[in-house]
């Protein structure tokens, strides 16, 4: 059943940045995890973000363990219910954005040389991921996206960051089929650091660096934005099931009575000794780890911005003032970005509102990542296999618009040419006529004798067309090839291979630049199609052997005896 979202009418700002739209977009939003499922459904338009929807149901424990499926019918029950009763009205479910459970996701950023394409970094990172995931790459589905770029080094050795997720193929899988079967097709499977950034992106001060601790079910996160960029992102597992779990085993109350009635039982008197713990480790955490790692002299975090679906705990502000001493602390609401009618909404129970109303973060958040980001600059884990559906959709789609303008210009050429071939039908029978007549006086028996030794002689000339046409100029193919290796690089072996028009080449670069820039030549160059060399590393380093497989497209090459 929907549950009341305690808001007085909120502050709203709308975000300058927000491209006018025309056409209203509406996506729905989930996060879900082992306790929790919750949706939005939101409407960009005209530059504003409106709630149109939202809904937050109690998942029972052993539905969902450890971030996956166990018992997939009930699974499909919640989730039917979660749509179909959602306040005020059912939502629809054509758009869906979707955060996975945090404990199946794995996020890692990792730094490159600022010089290296998006191409060289998509090559490169399985090998860096394969370092810090204990999973063969071939069993996860990936992606990633730049974040920064830190120039603080001078030119020489700048970097750009990016940031890396994954997760198991087997699970994904599991949740896309589920999913399906209820008609739902996810077009975006988010990621916790982009959903907090989206969420919270009205409220995060420009100034400065700034601290999100997000306190959620199953683990508690810490983002670190300056100036819009994501800098640093940790995880934790420990979230407020920890917490439930610590008080359900203490004073014998059922987890799902807590999770379900949390709003009731934290404000419980004897539950305050273990909340305050709790709280505090979370703090402890940001200032020992986080904050004693991420802060300079030149440069501290400013701002802490608290948020989470369960950081609304007794204390939890008044703690943050102590422990994070002279910075400012900020209660994060994802709402306050975006527009409330409520009147539009069926209010639920006492009217009394809560203090801190700081729920569906993440599912505010991964709905305005699907809205605003640029169609492939965010992280979207959702199956390769899904992802060609919808490429395969959008394909679609504009052949029909194509062959729907072609069909108007089609008709109006089709009109034009019926009036002109009613026109000129008697023309052309009279002309057609005196042809016939003029044929049969041409070809009589020895044009017959003629045209049979014209195409004997045109065979042959084809034939030898043909030959000097699968002919080209090794030679001068090698002289081109050796013409794009750059400074710095011995070529040790040069093999042709004729049955698929392939150069197999190996040799010495003296350093990483110059491997690089033979890789750059070689794939804009005209005559050659692929060519293919395993990059390993990008450290600095001298002498480096190297092997490169190249397919040449052959009607670029030169001519037989062309030079």
């Amino acid at each position: 059943m929907a549950r009341d979202l305690n808001i007085n009418k909120l502050n709203y700002r709308k975000d300058d940045k927000t491209k006018m739209k025309i056409i209203p977009k509406t996506v729905v939003g989930i996060d879900l995890h082992d306790h929790l499922v919750q949706l939005v459904e939101l409407r960009q338009s005209n530059g504003d973000t409106t709630l149109r929807a939202y809904n937050r149901v109690v998942i029972p424990e052993g539905v969902i363990k450890d971030g996956a499926i166990q018992n997939e019918e009930d699974f499909k029950t919640i989730l039917k219910a979660l749509i179909r009763n959602a306040n005020p009205s059912k939502v629809d479910t054509k758009a869906v954005a979707i955060i996975l459970p945090p404990r199946i996701i794995f996020t890692h950023i990792f730094a490159f040389p600022a010089a290296l394409s998006k191409k060289d970094i998509s090559r490169a990172l399985p090998y860096e991921a394969e370092i810090v995931i204990p999973y063969p790459m071939k069993d996860l589905y990936w992606d990633f996206a730049i974040l920064d770029r830190d120039d603080s080094n001078g030119d020489s050795k700048q970097y750009q960051y990016i940031m890396f997720a994954a997760v198991e193929k087997a699970v994904a899988d599991k949740y896309t089929k589920t999913l399906d079967a209820i008609g739902i097709k996810p077009m975006l499977y988010g990621v916790h650091v982009e959903a907090l950034k989206y969420a919270l992106e009205s409220q995060i001060p420009q100034e400065g660096k700034s601290l999100i601790i997000e306190v959620g079910a199953l683990s508690t996160n810490y983002l670190t934005i300056k100036h819009g960029h994501i800098k640093h992102f940790i995880s934790s597992n420990e979230g407020t099931s920890h917490l439930i779990d610590d008080i359900s085993s203490e004073f014998k109350v059922s987890k799902d009575e807590l999770f379900a009635k949390w709003e009731n039982h934290k404000e419980d008197p004897k539950f305050s000794e273990k909340i305050r713990e709790f709280v505090n480790s979370k703090y402890k955490m940001a200032t020992d780890i986080i904050l004693a790692k991420q802060e300079t002299k030149k440069e501290k975090v400013q701002n802490i911005i608290l948020t989470g679906e369960f950081s609304n705990l007794p204390g939890f502000y008044e703690i943050a003032k102590k422990q994070f001493g002279k910075r400012n602390i900020i209660i994060g609401d994802p709402k306050k970005g975006l527009l409330i009618e409520d009147d539009r909404f069926i209010q639920k129970g006492s009217a009394s509102k809560a203090p801190y109303s700081i729920y569906f973060t993440n599912a505010i958040g991964v709905a305005l990542d699907a809205l605003k980001s640029k169609e492939g600059s965010n992280i979207n884990l959702i199956p390769s296999w899904l992802k060609r559906q919808f490429l395969s959709k959008k394909i679609e789609v504009a052949i029909i618009a194509g062959s729907l303008a072609m069909a108007i210009i089609s008709l109006s050429i089709a009109g034009f040419v019926f009036y002109k071939h009613l026109t000129s039908s008697f023309e052309r029978e009279s002309l057609e006529v005196k042809k016939s007549n003029i044929e049969l006086t041409l070809y009589g028996t020895r044009y017959q004798d003629v045209k049979e030794d014209l195409e004997a002689f045109n065979t042959e000339v084809i034939t030898l067309s043909n030959i000097d046409n699968g002919l080209f100029s090794l030679p001068q193919t090698i002289t081109m090839i050796y013409e794009l290796m750059p400074e710095g690089i011995t070529i040790n072996s040069f093999k042709y291979k004729d049955s698929d028009m392939s150069v197999s080449i190996s040799g010495i670069a003296d350093e990483r630049s110059s491997l690089l820039e033979m890789q750059d030549n070689l794939d804009n160059s005209e005559f050659i199609d692929a060519a293919e060399m395993p990059l390993s590393s990008f450290d600095t380093k001298s002498s480096i052997p190297f092997q490169v497989n190249i397919t040449l497209i052959f009607s670029s090459l030169p001519e037989y005896a062309s030079n």
